[in-house]
């Protein structure tokens, strides 16, 4: 935004002060004590001191005043405090989607943190654009930074993780970086107030701008997330029958393949979510179908080693293999130990145990929740927030991309969680499955739910915390979710 007064910094102890002539303005000028008129360079100057933007708001208004940048910082911090972010900050992620990280509202100072990776192949460099506003949609939001990661290691798209931090303080600046994982490669952009100021007449009109749209953006961002996930399961199944037809396997399960991608190509073209999620749906079980093994052994399918179970009385249960950061073998031994007392005792789990050499994450808890839109705020502005408040990093199974099968990353991070959270509300079949996968881990599950009929029989022996969706309800939710994480952290 660009007033009309400009204001410049003279030298180290005074501020410049250019404006059309307006004898009203000439007139507020002179208010001010040590003011000074330039007649040779045409331009008033006022002492610097801690007070004086202060002071040059309360008699211009915020929206006229043109601060310098160089003068910004020094502005932003005599300026008044904030106790809640105004609106919410948010990066633009993969098909226009702007992601929330600090929902408008949150108390400051704040911190956030999510996982994100690249969606192209070989991706050396991305550039993460910072916005902010209330609308799912990134053009309908106000771009403030663009932060510029480069020298990425070469990887498959959806491979390397890149970690995007921001910090806000109570005067409203911001520290963003992003850091990708396995390289360590970092870069931190500051911005603070002055930057992206806006007065409560501009907050307002921005709100009831995403309220006047929130129908019509809502139904894109269904229509873009759909889209993203058919991209993606579609890459996966060229893949599939391009190297069936090189090995002459093409069989009737690839001809339908081919059947649903074109189905699936022209829900795409039409911009049909409905028709894009269930075509992709379809392409999920043929997939499953024409992927080596069978129904009984489809995570080991989607993993690609082989499940076998042998009855040999003589032969001990192999440990889990995931390790921890020091490679030291984190054996699942309450497991191992159950199992070793069956008179079928195992020669070795099945992959689907161990799916290969995971790296335990000591600092990622993994949510389960069903994929419902009405789901997002309890995560975004609860469940996150109080994970991060432990120095945590959360992610959830829906902010995952990649080129791989959704189950096998839902796998994969369950693997290298340090304890996962499962939201039961609404009996959801897939959150059902992976707490099962979880369980059998051995893996710490803290459970949730809004209701306890929605919890199964089997579990309804462990602990949950049973919240309403009230603010009264998610406050009490919070505080009881803090204090377990913090009672498994110090008891793991």
């Amino acid at each position: 935004m660009t007033g009309e007064i400009k204001v410049k910094k003279a030298n180290e102890n005074r501020v410049k002060i250019n404006f059309s002539y307006n004898p009203d303005y000439i007139k507020k000028i002179k208010t001010i004590n040590g003011y000074k008129w330039h007649p040779e360079e045409k331009y008033w100057s006022i002492p610097l001191n801690n007070d004086i933007f202060n002071k040059l708001e309360s008699l211009f208004g915020s929206e006229k005043l043109d601060i310098e940048s160089s003068l910004q910082i020094h502005s932003s911090k005599t300026k008044k405090t904030f106790k809640f972010l105004p609106l919410t900050i948010r990066i633009d992620t993969y098909g226009g989607i702007a992601t929330p990280i600090i929902l408008r509202g949150t108390p400051l100072p704040a911190q956030r943190s999510k996982f994100f990776s690249t969606s192209v192949d070989n991706q050396e460099s991305v550039d993460i654009n910072i916005l902010m506003g209330e609308s799912p949609i990134g053009k309908n939001n106000l771009k403030i930074q663009t932060l510029s990661l480069t020298k990425i290691p070469k990887a498959p798209r959806g491979d390397p993780q890149i970690i995007v931090t921001f910090e806000v303080d109570e005067f409203c600046n911001v520290t963003s970086s992003a850091v990708e994982k396995s390289s360590g490669r970092k870069v931190t952009v500051k911005f603070n107030d002055a930057q992206h100021h806006l007065n409560d007449q501009e907050i307002k009109h921005l709100l009831q701008q995403a309220e006047t749209t929130r129908k019509r953006d809502e139904n894109l961002l269904k229509l873009i997330e759909a889209k993203n996930k058919a991209y993606s399961v579609i890459d996966k199944a060229e893949d599939i029958l391009r190297k069936h037809q090189e090995k002459n396997m093409f069989t009737d399960d690839d001809k339908n393949i081919e059947k649903v991608l074109a189905t699936l190509g022209i829900a795409l073209d039409i911009d049909n979510a409905e028709n894009i999620r269930s075509n992709v749906e379809v392409l999920n079980t043929l997939i499953t179908l024409v992927t080596p093994g069978n129904m009984d052994d489809m995570f080991s399918a989607f993993i690609g080693f082989p499940h076998t179970v042998h009855k040999s009385p003589t032969k001990k249960i192999n440990d889990s293999q995931i390790t921890n950061e020091n490679k030291q073998s984190v054996g699942n031994h309450k497991l191992r130990d159950k199992l070793a007392t069956s008179s079928k005792t195992v020669e070795h789990i099945g992959r689907i145990f161990g799916g290969g050499e995971f790296t335990l994450d000591s600092n990622l808890c993994f949510v389960l929740m069903p994929f419902e839109e009405k789901m997002r705020p309890i995560y975004d502005g609860h469940i996150c927030k109080i994970i991060e408040s432990e120095r945590l990093n959360c992610l959830r199974a829906d902010e995952i991309v990649g080129t791989n099968l959704i189950t096998w990353d839902v796998w994969e991070k369950i693997n290298r969680a340090r304890f996962l959270i499962a939201d039961l509300t609404g009996k959801n079949a897939n959150v059902f499955y992976e707490v099962g996968l979880a369980h059998a881990l051995g893996k710490e599950v803290i459970l949730l739910t809004q209701t306890m009929d929605d919890v199964p029989f089997d579990l309804k022996a462990l602990r949950c915390i049973v919240y309403s969706y009230t603010p009264k309800g998610m406050k009490d939710m919070e505080i009881k979710l803090k204090e377990t994480i913090i009672e498994l952290i110090k008891s793991s």
